[in-house]
């Protein structure tokens, strides 16, 4: 998790900078950087980090599942959560425009993500 973090402040040709200074991420990006770190992890170092190993489905490999350290935590935009805000309403279904989100709880990349900023889905990624 510290590396995944510390890679979100990179700054392009600049080397590494201060959070204020690294370009915004949407939550969907981070949530894939997040996911890439941890799938090169093999089942003893996920252990060593708090993670799941999470058996082969569905045509995907097995995997690593890395806790977030806030999962769970009801949120309204992605700054509020070390990876992503995500709803689990898909916003076509949902009568109000604004829907209730919580940070993301790992890193498993599977299933529909709705990403939510300002209280309303701006992003969504099925796979």
């Amino acid at each position: 998790m510290r590396k995944f973090m510390a890679g979100l402040l990179i700054c392009g040709a600049c080397g590494v900078c201060g959070a204020e200074d690294a370009p915004q991420q949407s939550g969907m990006e981070r949530h894939r950087a997040f996911h890439a770190e941890a799938v090169k992890l093999n089942e003893a170092q996920c252990a060593e980090q708090k993670g799941e190993w999470a058996p082969p489905a569905e045509g995907k490999p097995a995997e690593c599942m890395l806790p977030t350290t806030d999962a769970g935590k009801i949120c309204r935009s992605n700054s509020q959560c070390t990876v992503a805000c995500v709803s689990k309403v898909d916003p076509r279904y949902s009568k109000n425009r604004y829907v209730v989100a919580e940070c993301l709880r790992t890193s498993r990349w599977d299933g529909c993500f709705f990403y939510v900023e300002g209280g309303q889905v701006v992003q969504a990624e099925c796979n």
